[in-house]
């Protein structure tokens, strides 16, 4: 049975994106969320919005052998309506 069904609560969702910082993942001091993404999340979560799900995945493109890629953690929240 679904949770709508269960709970007769309806959601308000949020699709936030963040991009990873430029430091590699070796480096001790390594986090995947910059300073300002870690704000801008905690200000959502502050106001009431919740995760739901994450994704994390490469962004950018390939021609000819260059490229210009980055990494992305996707959010998507959600709080009740």
């Amino acid at each position: 049975m679904s949770e709508l069904a269960e709970t007769n609560v309806t959601y308000e969702y949020k699709v936030y994106t963040a991009q990873t910082p430029k430091v590699g993942a070796k480096d001790k001091a390594f986090h995947p969320l910059s300073e300002e993404a870690q704000t801008e999340l905690n200000t959502l979560l502050q106001d009431g919005w919740q995760v739901d799900s994450t994704h994390t995945g490469p962004a950018g493109w390939m021609v000819f052998g260059t490229r210009f890629l980055w990494h992305l953690i996707t959010f998507v929240l959600r709080r009740p309506v």
